[in-house]
């Protein structure tokens, strides 16, 4: 697969929508100043990179702190207020005898970077392995993000955080905090042009081979134990023909978010093992639907037709009876998913509709129309200055 590589340049939030105003600087000061103690609050610094959730919409961040050998306060909601400072619900002064402070900063709340939706999903807790579960960890030197990637990407999110180690001086004024997205952000998309002698219709998706666990480093912004794999589902908000204009396929639950790493995309050379997409669709010519087809033999039906999932939530989300799984390979070699960039591949279904199965039982590993199908990725920075690129 050809790669053009562009320079994406680094987005610059304006400061006005950002940081403090030098009247809101003057009257936290002077607050401070009228009865000794110093109130500790946040406004988020103008090169935060976490645009895509943030800024504008960011209403309420977590914060621990501690001194390096003790917890200052545990993990506390900081609601933004009419100036865009983050302030608690109870005032939090600085604690005397503290000289300098850590600050860890994050989005969502504890309570969701705890909670695993795969597990609460299935009827069974079979197989499950309690240390691999979703887990925020908060200690001094300790700030850490245990997680399991949810199948059903409609629990999936985004998340952000910020680190800063200030002195009492320095942050009589607030403390500025610097968000950065941990995930890679992923959205697929279709279209076929008119020319095309088959129309698709498309009713959901699964995005294959994945990382599924991992342990985020909050301070160093490093992603450690990377294992096993998880198979990603989405849908369109309804089912929909595709057309010119490219439609998503994630528009139901919102993006896919993932562990960003260099990933391997399956091909057939490489017995299929990698980043892979399934797409459940019917094809029709003519008006007539040709895939699935009722001239297929029950081993053919069995192979090219999903089955029911064993978690309701996913088959309510894929609703792909009566569909064909398209098996669609979206690159060659290695690519690496960059953690805060946007990754919007476009399926191009007018001369392909992807393959069959290794398995299948008449046509394994070929191509289900005679020509090959395309796909391009456009990658961006979230939240402005896009940037597109093809590979």
């Amino acid at each position: 697969m050809k790669k053009y590589l562009y320079y994406v340049a680094p987005l610059l939030i304006a400061a006005a929508a950002v940081a403090c105003s030098q009247d809101d600087i003057t009257e936290i000061a002077e607050n401070n100043a009228a009865d000794g103690r110093q109130e500790i609050e946040f406004h988020l610094d103008m090169m935060s990179r976490a645009s895509d959730r943030t800024i504008a919409n960011l209403d309420t961040i977590w914060v621990y702190a501690d001194d390096g050998s003790e917890t200052v306060f545990e993990a506390t909601p900081f609601i933004k207020d009419q100036y865009g400072n983050f302030k608690s619900e109870e005032k939090i002064y600085w604690p005397d005898g503290k000289e300098n402070i850590n600050f860890t900063a994050f989005w969502p709340s504890p309570q969701i970077l705890n909670s695993d939706k795969n597990k609460e999903a299935c009827n069974t807790t079979a197989g499950y392995k309690e240390e691999n579960h979703s887990h925020l960890t908060l200690s001094p030197g300790i700030y850490s993000i245990k997680t399991e990637v949810p199948a059903n990407a409609y629990h999936h999110y985004d998340l952000i955080t910020a680190t800063a180690n200030i002195t009492k001086e320095n942050a009589n004024n607030g403390i500025g905090l610097s968000f950065s997205h941990a995930f890679a952000q992923i959205e697929f998309r279709a279209k076929i042009d008119e020319s095309a002698e088959h129309s698709v219709t498309i009713h959901s998706m699964l995005l294959s081979g994945h990382t599924r666990f991992g342990n985020y480093e909050i301070k160093n912004r490093s992603w450690t134990n990377l294992s096993s794999t998880e198979n990603l589902y989405s849908a369109p908000t309804s089912v929909f023909t595709v057309t010119q204009e490219a439609k998503s396929l994630t528009e139901k639950t919102g993006p896919i978010y993932v562990i960003p790493k260099k990933a391997t995309f399956a091909t057939i050379h490489n017995n299929q093992s990698g980043v892979l997409l399934m797409v459940y669709a019917k094809v029709y010519k003519e008006g007539e639907l040709i895939f699935p087809s009722e001239t297929w033999n029950e081993d053919e039906k069995n192979a090219r037709i999903p089955q029911p999932h064993s978690r309701d939530d996913i088959n309510s989300l894929l609703n792909d009876e009566g569909c064909m799984r398209l098996r669609i390979y979206i690159g060659d070699g290695t690519f690496e998913f960059k953690a805060g960039y946007k990754y919007i591949f476009t399926i191009d279904f007018t001369n392909g509709l992807g393959y069959y199965s290794s398995s299948d039982p008449t046509h394994p590993n070929e191509p289900i129309l005679n020509n090959a199908i395309s796909a391009k990725v456009e990658i961006e920075e979230w939240g402005g200055n896009d940037q597109q690129v093809e590979a």
